[in-house]
C-alpha cells in the first residue's frame, strides 16, 4: 500500500475551499476580501506539486476553478486564473528546459504527443502495454474469464499498479 502526500493535499485543499466559498459568500464578488483568501492556498499547493507530478497539480488547479464557479466568484477573477495559469504553466516550462528538470519537460512533452497521437517514435512500451491492456479487456467479454483463470500477466507487465482495471474487466 502506497500514500502519495498529493492525496492529502488533495483532500485538504478541496475541504478548504468547500469552508471558504461557504464562509465567505456576503464577500465573494470582492478581490480583496473574497477571492485573494479564496486563491492563495490553491496556488500555493498546485506550485509546489507541480515540478514532480504536473498533471496532478493541473487536475487540482482546475477543480479549484470549479468549486470557485460554483460558489459564485466573479467569473472575471476565474478567467483571469485560468489566464494565469496557462501563462504560468508556459513559464514553467520554459524555465524547466533551462535547468535540471529538462527530462521532466521531455516526459511530459512525450506523454502529451502520446496522449495526442504525435508519437513519431514508434511504438514504445508504455504503447505495448496499453494495446496489450485494451487485448486482454475485449478478450474478457462482458462477463470476464473469471478470477485466476486469466491469461494476461504474460502480456501486460505492470498489473499491480497501473493496469489493474485491465485485470479485473479480463
Amino acid at each position: 500500500m502506497s500514500f502519495q502526500t498529493s492525496d492529502l493535499a488533495k483532500l485538504a485543499l478541496m475541504m478548504y475551499m468547500a469552508r471558504v466559498l461557504s464562509k465567505k459568500q456576503e464577500k465573494i464578488k470582492s478581490f480583496r476580501e473574497g477571492f485573494i483568501p479564496v486563491v492563495t492556498p490553491p496556488l500555493i499547493i498546485c506550485g509546489l506539486i507541480a515540478p514532480s507530478n504536473l498533471s496532478t497539480a493541473m487536475i487540482l488547479f482546475a477543480t479549484c476553478l470549479l468549486l470557485m464557479f460554483i460558489g459564485r466568484v466573479n467569473l472575471k477573477y476565474i478567467f483571469a486564473m485560468l489566464g494565469c495559469g496557462i501563462v504560468l504553466l508556459g513559464l514553467i516550462i520554459i524555465i524547466a528546459l533551462q535547468t535540471p528538470f529538462h527530462a521532466r519537460v521531455l516526459t511530459w512533452e512525450s506523454r502529451m504527443e502520446s496522449f495526442l497521437g504525435k508519437n513519431k517514435s514508434g511504438e514504445s512500451h508504455d504503447d505495448y502495454q496499453v494495446k496489450q491492456s485494451m487485448i486482454a479487456i475485449s478478450e474478457g467479454g462482458w462477463i470476464g474469464e473469471g478470477p485466476g483463470s486469466s491469461g494476461i500477466a504474460d502480456n501486460v507487465p505492470e498489473l499491480s499498479s497501473d493496469y489493474i482495471y485491465t485485470v479485473i474487466c479480463h
